[in-house]
């Protein structure tokens, strides 16, 4: 994919807005096209944990849209992203008898 972007500082949150189009062996062949908008994690699940927060899931009828209502209003659990630096231990807690993790690496 190449993307010519521009990072965009809002409310002291950095994005990645831009147009890309995918790579191709063949330079004239375009497959696809369009904006892209990327964003930090962080700052992705603050906002839908601010979203779920305000959905009332029992007062929708579409079922896709109540689909995806739920699956952002199961964020409400998530409480907050932890950053873990090199080196360092954290202890998490929960209350059920399964975890979800979700760990990524943000350096290239």
């Amino acid at each position: 994919m190449n993307v010519k972007g521009t990072i965009i500082k809002k409310m002291s949150k950095e994005t990645l807005q831009g147009k890309f189009t995918s790579a191709n062996p063949d330079a004239s062949i375009t497959c696809y096209e369009g904006d892209i908008v990327l964003a930090s994690t962080k700052n992705v699940y603050k906002l839908f944990t601010k979203i779920a927060d305000k959905i009332d899931i029992s007062k929708i009828k579409n079922p896709t849209l109540k689909s995806t209502s739920q699956q952002i209003a199961e964020l409400k659990d998530v409480g907050k992203v932890n950053e873990i630096k090199d080196g360092e231990t954290i202890n998490i807690k929960w209350k059920s008898d399964t975890i979800r993790l979700m760990i990524w690496d943000e350096t290239m």
